[in-house]
């Protein structure tokens, strides 16, 4: 008896090997294909214990194609990752939510499960393995834009800059201005030499008229009133406090208070996940390794307010309802990057079956302050966004 389970076994074990084999051949046949079409070179080692990998360069850029493994919840499953490295770094931070770069990224996480970016490569991932040639083609394909638009738009930002070399080399072209001479005098205008001719001594005697009637009427004295002088009237000497300037203190009291300062979110709240998410100057790349590693499939609960809720049937993150989804926001960042303000949470909200609320009374409640809890998904680092599962939404407790 021992013998036949020991054969059965045996047998099952073989026809498991051939079945994952047969699956990986047919794998690599299809990364073939794919490579064909694109360009690409493929790696030539079928074994049963290695995925295929697909690599090349499109205009300097360099494209790797690659199933990989990832245990997420205890379940182990295999994805498909797509990683686009740049020829020379860019800039990973956006200008305000109309950057052409934002809605290109954008598009991104609309198709992949997992996108992120650094300033040195472009990576994104779907959640399963690939079983189309033509969906690794059409993937690529739609990379490359993406990438070469990001590039574009990079240089653009780069050239509309001021070039600090050219207004160096514009300064030493400049010859410098002419230093000051010598003032000179103007020469003085030369005068004509005239002739002077003595005039002869007239044989008369000359009396000068007006000059003996003056002598004859200053010899007269003749008294002049005195003017009475006033005396001037003495001034006081300034008091103390009509001479000093008023000081500071005697100035009026303003009501002006220097502004308040956030109060910092409790630990191991949502708050203080989304401080460190999004406000700790984290580019996107570095938020999404933080998501996964600290946050991603924990229960947390903070406060926000209540900005939006609306219906869904389904959705990508919180799967099927019917259900609400209540947008939160939950942190006025302090220091804003790439064009954030906040940080918004997306909670899924059972149905008004469970609640007891409908639509109109849900609305009734915007702009209110209230608590949310709920197990973290998803964060998209561009939007800023965070999506919590099986959510509550309630009145905050008082303290």
């Amino acid at each position: 008896m021992a013998v036949f389970f020991f054969f059965i076994i045996v047998v099952a074990a073989v026809i498991a090997v051939s079945v994952w084999k047969e699956r990986r051949k047919h794998t690599h046949s299809l990364f073939a294909i794919a490579a064909t079409r694109l360009g690409l070179q493929v790696s030539n080692d079928p074994s049963v214990l290695r995925w295929p990998w697909l690599y090349g360069e499109f205009d300097d850029i360099r494209v790797d194609v690659r199933p990989f493994s990832r245990n997420r919840n205890g379940t182990r499953t295999t994805w498909t990752g797509y990683r686009l490295s740049f020829p020379d770094p860019i800039a990973v931070s956006f200008a305000g939510e109309d950057d052409p770069r934002r809605r290109v990224m954008a598009r991104l996480t609309n198709r992949f499960a997992e996108c992120a970016i650094s300033d040195d490569e472009l990576f994104c991932a779907h959640s399963t393995l690939a079983e189309d040639s033509n969906r690794i083609v059409s993937d690529v394909e739609f990379l490359l834009d993406a990438a070469r638009e990001l590039i574009r738009e990079h240089d653009k930002a780069m050239n509309a800059l001021p070039d600090p070399s050219s207004e160096t080399e514009k300064r030493e072209d400049t010859p410098p201005p002419p230093l000051p001479g010598r003032r000179e005098e103007p020469e003085a205008p030369v005068e004509p030499i005239r002739e002077t001719v003595e005039a002869k001594a007239s044989p008369f005697f000359e009396v000068d008229l007006e000059k003996a009637i003056s002598n004859q009427v200053g010899s007269l004295s003749v008294p002049t009133p005195e003017k009475k002088v006033e005396p001037e009237p003495e001034s006081e000497p300034a008091t103390e406090e009509e001479s000093s300037p008023p000081s500071e203190s005697d100035a009026e009291p303003t009501d002006e208070k220097p502004a308040a300062k956030a109060p910092e979110p409790p630990s191991g709240s949502l708050g203080a996940a989304a401080k460190h998410l999004f406000d700790t100057g984290l580019n996107h790349f570095e938020t999404g390794r933080a998501f996964e590693s600290e946050y991603q499939g924990r229960s947390l609960e903070g406060t926000g307010v209540l900005r939006r809720v609306e219906r869904f049937s389904h959705d990508r993150y919180f799967g099927r309802g019917p259900g609400f989804i209540a947008e939160v926001e939950l942190r006025a960042l302090e220091n804003a990057t790439g064009g954030l303000a906040h940080v918004t949470g997306l909670v899924q909200l059972p149905g008004a079956e469970e609640t007891g609320l409908d639509l109109s009374q849900w609305r009734e409640r915007l702009g209110e302050e209230v608590l949310v809890c709920g197990t973290l998904v998803h964060c998209d680092p561009f939007s800023g966004k965070i999506h919590l599962r099986d959510g509550l939404v309630d009145a905050p407790r008082a303290v």
